[in-house]
Parts: C-alpha cells; structure tokens; sequence
C-alpha cells in the first residue's frame, strides 16, 4: 500500500518524506478544512514549494478543502485554481457545492472525496464520479464486507483507508457535537448508570481494526491513511506505526500472524504513549 500522510508544517513535510512518505496532504490558513487542532501551512507559496520537491522525489502532494463557509467559498475556488496552475496532484474535498463550481469552471485535478461525504455505497459513489470525483477516503465506520462494491468498483476511483487502530470515530467523524459538553471526546468515556453499574460506547477492539485493515489490504485498496494529529510527536508514532504494519502486509503473512503482530506493536506504542502522559 502506498503511504499517505497529513502534514501541518514544512518541517513536517521533510522529515516525511524522509521518513518514506509516498502521499502527503495538508491544510492551508486561509482555506475551511477539517482539523481538531495542529497546524496548516500559513501560505501557497509554502504549498508550491513542496509540491515541486514532492514530484522531484516521485511523491504526490494535496490539499485538504473538505470544509466550507460563505463568507470564504469564492476566495477557496479561486485558491485551488491557482494551486492546480502550480500542479498540485489533487485536492481533498466534501462539499457538492464546490465540486458542481469547480467542474463548471473546468478545473482538471484529482478530487479526493473526504470521508466526512459518508459515501457509503456505489450509487453514491456513482453520484460523486459524476462530480469529478477520483479517489474515495472510505469512511471510518465500513467494514470491508460493506465496502467491497466500493473497493472494486467499476468507475476506476481509487480507496483509501485509515489506520484505524490509531484513528477511528466512533460517530460520524465532523458531525458529533458531544465534545462540546466538557471539550473531550465523551464516546470514549465511562458513565455512571443509575443502577450502580458502568456504561461506554461501543467500538471495535484493536484486534478487529487489524482484521478489517488485513481485507481492506486483500480487497485491493492501495492506499493506507495518516490523518494529521495537533501532537507532533504523536504524529510521528502513528506514521512508524503505519509504516510496520504496511510492512507486514506487503510481506505476505497470513491474517493471524498479521493481527498477532499488528496487536504487539500495538502494545509498544502504547506503552510510550502511556510514559509520555506521565511526564
């Protein structure tokens, strides 16, 4: 699978890239996107520079719109026009609004459908090919057996898939407003039940993320995402962690031994997280 990474700075962008990036995306300041803190590239100008050193290097280089507002809509158009002129690869997008705009103004790129469209089947998939679209995020909640007329289908759209172990919403990712009761992410918390007993959310285990990550790989997606994190250091745990189980399965292990070692890096990663909270 090819290795796609989000980045929030320039620095970020080196140290990715030497780290053996192949795809990575970001943010711009003046441009809506969809980001829970970190850091955007402040300008174009930043943008052009590494979109020139990515192709240099054989890598592809987006920009993520997937958020819109009025009072900017024109000003982002006109943004990703001039970024398109300087060969961005593509630009990740949510809004049907601005893809109809976009393809009225003839605007050739790759548009990568973000996975807060919640483009769950092939009709809908269908629907947005017609808008431009040329590359699906898959949304977080599919299982690969729901993703499969997605996966292969017949408009030659390409997937991507998030390391889901690391970074997965329980609700739909950009419409939960739960986090506005106390400023966490609430469905990973334990209430208290009247009866004296405990209640959580449910989620999959880690040990069904590595599964379904395993015949996401086997259904043919090519593609294995890293979001961007506000942590720096964070972000760069998860990219190694998304870099050894890519490893894992290009070399052709079975499920079980995939999973079995997926879940004991797993451990290792957390154990760091576990000594950087205690500092």
């Amino acid at each position: 699978m090819r290795m796609q990474v989000g980045i929030g700075t320039e620095e970020e962008f080196w140290y990715f890239l030497e780290k053996g990036a192949d795809e990575f995306y970001c943010g711009l300041k003046n441009v809506p996107g969809h980001l829970y803190g970190g850091e955007n590239f402040e300008t174009e100008e930043e943008i052009t520079r590494a979109i020139k050193i990515s192709h240099k290097n054989g890598k592809k280089f987006f920009l993520a719109a997937n958020e819109i507002q009025s009072t900017t809509f024109d000003d982002t158009i006109l943004t990703i026009r001039r970024l398109v002129k300087n060969n961005i690869d593509g630009i990740i997008i949510r809004d049907i609004t601005m893809l109809e705009r976009l393809k009225a103004l003839g605007v050739k790129t790759d548009y990568i459908l973000s996975s807060l469209s919640l483009c769950f089947n092939e009709k809908c998939l269908e629907f947005y090919k017609n808008l431009g679209v040329t590359r699906l995020a898959l949304p977080e909640q599919l299982l690969p057996r729901e993703a499969k007329g997605l996966v292969k289908n017949k408009f030659q759209i390409e997937t991507e898939v998030f390391l889901g172990a690391r970074e997965y919403c329980v609700v739909f990712n950009g419409f939960c407003y739960l986090k506005q009761f106390n400023g966490k992410c609430i469905c990973r918390s334990e209430f208290s039940l009247g009866s004296g007993g405990k209640f959580m959310m449910a989620r999959p285990s880690n040990k069904e993320h590595f599964s379904n990550l395993y015949d996401f790989y086997k259904l043919g997606v090519p593609i294995l995402k890293i979001g961007r994190h506000p942590t720096k250091d964070y972000a760069k745990l998860v990219f190694a962690q998304g870099m050894m189980i890519n490893k894992l399965l290009e070399s052709g292990v079975g499920k079980k031994v995939f999973i079995r070692e997926a879940l004991k890096y797993n451990d290792k990663v957390n154990k760091i997280l576990k000594k950087w909270n205690k500092r």
